[in-house]
């Protein structure tokens, strides 16, 4: 059950190749990952462009699928 302050999160949807992209400090290191796609969760049936920042695990699991996705 979610309450209150604990919402269910947006779903996001149409994942595409280059969806994610990363922001890098000075030294190159990676600290921030942006997910780009659709979220449907409280829109219309079109969706709307949103942004996430995710975790690193899900950084890695989008690239481990753009990996295996057939090209265009």
């Amino acid at each position: 059950m979610h309450g209150r302050n604990s919402p269910l999160p947006p779903v996001a949807k149409h994942l595409q190749r280059g969806c994610l992209s990363v922001q890098r400090d000075p030294d190159g290191r990676v600290y921030r990952h942006r997910l780009h796609s659709l979220a449907f969760k409280g829109e219309e049936a079109h969706g709307a462009q949103a942004t996430w920042i995710v975790t690193a695990p899900v950084a890695r699991a989008i690239a481990v699928l753009e990996r295996f996705q057939p090209a265009d």
